[in-house]
């Protein structure tokens, strides 16, 4: 079974009032708020692995004209729930339904980019985001801080895979939510063989919490 399937089984079943308890209020606020000053107003942003719309609803209450996919219909279906504003459909990011150049910025929350396991879908996602990123527009990708996995981790195989980087993720639902701890020399490889040269990895406080943040520009 692909990544994207085992996330949206995982999802479907463990639903968006389950992930909302998961959120300080206080961290979508300030990753709103620090998105709000990387991007330029009124821009057209593409949510990828938007969930529930935790970050693009409120960005559409900004003003950006947002478009959230996510590979889950329970989640999409939350999220059209909760917002007119901004626009929301089922799809993943391994491949996404619109045209080259769509958007001004793309933006890869809460981890969602670790739920890809395998390099392939890695880098076709890769592909994917950047294609319909529009030249000059903002590529951000925001994930967990990496650890290397321990010996005792690897003993009990909670982190297996390529360099032990895969671990079991979210508990709470019969499927398993697997994801992929990047760190930048992973982020480095993966840009490369994408072909993608110039980029910014930053490691600190982002949305209130320890963040690894990948930052690329369309040239």
């Amino acid at each position: 079974m692909n990544s994207p399937e085992l996330s949206r089984r995982f999802y479907n079943e463990y639903g968006a009032k389950a992930l909302e308890k998961r959120v300080d209020p206080a961290w979508t606020e300030a990753a709103v708020n620090e998105l709000s000053g990387l991007i330029p107003p009124g821009s057209a942003v593409l949510d990828a692995g938007c969930g529930y719309g935790r970050i693009a609803i409120p960005l559409s209450r900004k003003g950006y004209d947002v478009t959230g996919i996510d590979v889950s219909e329970v989640l999409i279906r939350a999220a059209k729930e909760k917002s007119s504003r901004a626009s929301f459909r089922v799809a993943s990011m391994t491949d996404i339904p619109f045209p080259d150049n769509s958007f001004q910025a793309v933006i890869v929350m809460w981890s969602a980019f670790n739920e890809l396991l395998h390099s392939r879908e890695q880098k076709t996602a890769i592909l994917e985001l950047y294609r319909v990123l529009s030249p000059q527009g903002l590529l951000f990708i925001d994930s967990f801080t990496y650890s290397p996995a321990s010996k005792e981790q690897i003993e009990a195989k909670e982190r297996f895979g390529p360099e032990n980087r895969i671990s079991s993720g979210i508990a709470g639902a019969h499927y398993a939510n697997p994801d992929f701890s990047h760190d930048r020399e992973s982020y480095g490889r993966l840009l490369e063989s994408a072909g993608i040269g110039i980029w910014e990895f930053s490691e600190g406080d982002f949305g209130g919490r320890s963040r690894q943040l990948v930052k690329i520009v369309k040239k």
